[in-house]
């Protein structure tokens, strides 16, 4: 609707920008009741990271004009690829400072996106672009401008309520709701809607996107149920390590849920397995993944290979599995029977039995890629390792 120049305020000699109506627009009732709008609205936004306007007026022609602060720098949306996650994290925090500043008047912006952030040459983050600012009822100049009654909005960003309405949805969550859009964004290289109609994304776009609005507060708890499941390979194993060093900034408590044994592993300082909604072990992952407590814990975090045992009056671990006898680790006081269990990254191949203390006899059954790795399957006996 508006095109901004370069001008120069002539009564105090400083540069400033000048943003000029356009257009068919020019000569519309409605639009030039919105840009006047616009005026009223940022005017009344006396805030550190909202740019200041400073006169409105019109030319020769009539077509409206307002002035406001030249800002000397760069679009968000141009450097949040190449900034670190605590710079985009700085810049974000001082954006919501100035749209909670906004809301306590009475404002939704509508609009936020890393385009209408500049970001100053000495540091400065001015929020930019009021054009589709939603008044709410408790704005106190409500009546000096004329509300839109329109739908309006970037789909790449904005949230359910803004595309389907009715307008009188719309409100403070909904710029949250672009805030944790944005968070997104800095988190995954990517705005969270690739939909042009931001109701028809898929349901792991909405449970990524529910994951940036989540952190968008400020909770001392962040409960995560299965947040990565539905994504795939890559964005996971971005979306982990961006995780972990928001974890590790902010201190806050993550409570994380997975059935992902790898998940579990990176993202964890202390892991606790559940059997039929118990507790049965906590501890850190290498002591839950080298030392489970039961059986169910070594099989439930990683392969493993489970033989049944006996420990003989010869003081070795007979195995009816295998028929092998097998000199034993530490054995429990009072053990009899139970399951001595082997990780397949602790079993190598050899030549001959004789260079090993413990060493079975197979036949090497099936080899799967698994990637950086290859895993083998061997016949030993009647069971197979």
């Amino acid at each position: 609707m508006g095109i901004v120049y370069d001008a120069r305020q002539t009564s105090i000699d400083r540069s400033v920008a000048l943003k000029m109506i356009k257009g068919e627009a020019a000569t519309n009732d409605k639009q030039k009741a919105k840009f006047l709008a616009e005026v009223v609205v940022t005017g009344d936004l006396d805030h550190p990271n909202i740019v200041p306007i400073y006169d409105v007026g019109e030319n020769s022609q009539g077509n409206l004009f307002y002035s406001m602060k030249k800002v000397q720098g760069t679009p968000w949306q141009k450097v949040i690829a190449a900034k670190s996650l605590a710079e985009n994290l700085d810049i974000l925090m001082r954006t919501a400072d100035a749209v909670g500043f906004a809301h306590a008047r009475g404002i939704v912006h509508r609009d936020l996106k890393p385009e209408n952030i500049m970001l100053g040459e000495f540091g400065e983050v001015l929020v930019m672009d009021w054009g589709l600012a939603h008044p709410l009822a408790g704005f106190r100049k409500s009546r000096s401008i004329t509300g839109s009654a329109s739908m309006g909005g970037t789909p790449a960003y904005m949230a359910p309520e803004m595309a389907t309405g009715p307008i009188d949805r719309i409100g403070p969550a909904s710029d949250v709701y672009l805030l944790g859009a944005i968070l997104y964004e800095i988190l995954t290289g990517g705005p969270p809607h690739v939909s042009k109609n931001v109701m028809k994304c898929s349901g792991g776009e909405r449970q990524r996107v529910a994951l940036a609005r989540a952190l968008a507060y400020d909770p001392q708890i962040l409960f995560f149920d299965e947040p990565l499941s539905a994504i795939d390979y890559k964005l996971r194993k971005t979306l982990e390590k961006e995780l972990k060093d928001i974890h590790r900034e902010t201190k806050k408590t993550f409570v994380y849920i997975t059935h992902s044994l790898e998940e579990a592993m990176v993202m964890s300082d202390r892991i606790g397995v559940m059997r039929a909604g118990k507790l049965v072990q906590v501890g850190s992952p290498h002591d839950i993944y080298s030392s489970p407590n039961t059986r169910f814990v070594s099989e439930f975090v990683g392969d493993v290979n489970v033989i049944p045992v006996s420990l003989g009056s010869d003081g070795l671990l007979h195995s009816t599995k295998t028929g092998e006898k097998m000199k034993p680790p530490k054995v429990p006081a009072g053990f009899r029977d139970g399951h001595l269990v082997i990780r397949p990254e602790y079993l190598k191949f050899l030549s001959h039995a004789s260079e090993a203390d413990n060493a079975v006899t197979g036949k090497l059954y099936n080899e799967y890629a698994l990637g950086s790795r290859i895993q083998y399957q061997v016949r030993v006996g009647d069971g197979v390792f």
